[in-house]
């Protein structure tokens, strides 16, 4: 990038990226590394949740396939909304149950949030930037 709204000349020849290929490119790895420390603590929380619940209970634990679920929005997806949630539900939980997981569980939904909007910022802009390129 030059300067501020001014496109390089490659992205000029170049075709307008979707957004997964926008989250595959290398200036990207940022927000990509915290969010995928992000969902590894979330599956890494989930498994060992539902490994202890199954081993004592003998019963699948919710709580596990719930973490898997937003995990997997988080991590695929990008979704903001997963992150405000796995970040609520894991105050909720530090709350109720103070516990290691819970501990890892808030900073998984600190690091979800954060590459979750620093990604969706930075899609906005390129979007933004791409637009009034192709206007002039």
């Amino acid at each position: 990038m030059k300067e501020d709204g001014e496109l390089s000349d490659t992205m000029k020849q170049e075709n307008k990226k979707n957004k997964r290929e926008y989250y595959k490119s290398v200036d990207r790895a940022k927000e990509r590394s915290v969010i995928t420390l992000a969902t590894a603590l979330v599956y890494f929380t989930a498994i060992s949740n539902l490994i202890v619940t199954t081993s004592f209970s003998g019963e699948i634990s919710l709580d596990a396939i719930f973490l898997i679920c937003i995990g997997f929005g988080i991590h695929m997806k990008q979704s903001r909304i997963c992150a405000g949630i796995l970040m609520g539900y894991a105050v909720i939980n530090a709350i109720v149950t103070v516990s290691l997981s819970a501990g890892l569980l808030v900073f998984a939904g600190l690091c979800a949030l954060k590459g979750t909007m620093d990604f969706a910022i930075e899609w906005k802009l390129y979007c933004d930037k791409w637009d009034r390129e192709q206007i002039r």
